[in-house]
């Protein structure tokens, strides 16, 4: 499994004040945008932030930054989670029945969360 980028998904509670923030402060530029979701990039590098609004329950004290990893096999992935990593199988994973998620927007998806910390790592590879 090849690791070939990474993208992060943030929780904030003022999306113009902080996509205001990352674009002045640290030169980030918007590739879409809405209310409640904007995708914000680094030119040059493979950088990409996703700044989500919470849900109206929002809690900062359980809430967790979600990670999204492109990888070139999420079957290696799911593999090594299943055989070494039970308790991080994902609870949307298990809802569905184990396996992959294929989603409209052409990637086949497999996600895991630490147990602990509750940071979801959502593995995906283009179809």
């Amino acid at each position: 499994m090849t690791l070939l980028g990474t993208e992060f998904f943030l929780p904030t509670i003022d999306m113009q004040e902080t996509v205001k923030f990352y674009a002045k402060v640290l030169g980030f530029e918007t590739t879409m945008e809405s209310d409640e979701h904007t995708i914000i990039i680094h030119p040059g590098s493979t950088s990409k932030l996703h700044l989500v609004a919470p849900d109206a329950e929002y809690n900062d004290q359980r809430e967790a930054p979600q990670i999204r990893l492109k990888v070139s096999s999420v079957e290696e992935i799911r593999s090594a989670v299943e055989a070494s990593f039970a308790a991080w199988i994902h609870p949307s994973v298990i809802k569905r029945g184990g396996g992959f998620e294929d989603t409209p927007w052409g990637t086949t998806e497999y996600a895991c969360q630490d147990p602990k910390s509750g940071v979801c790592l959502q593995f995906y590879q283009y179809k």
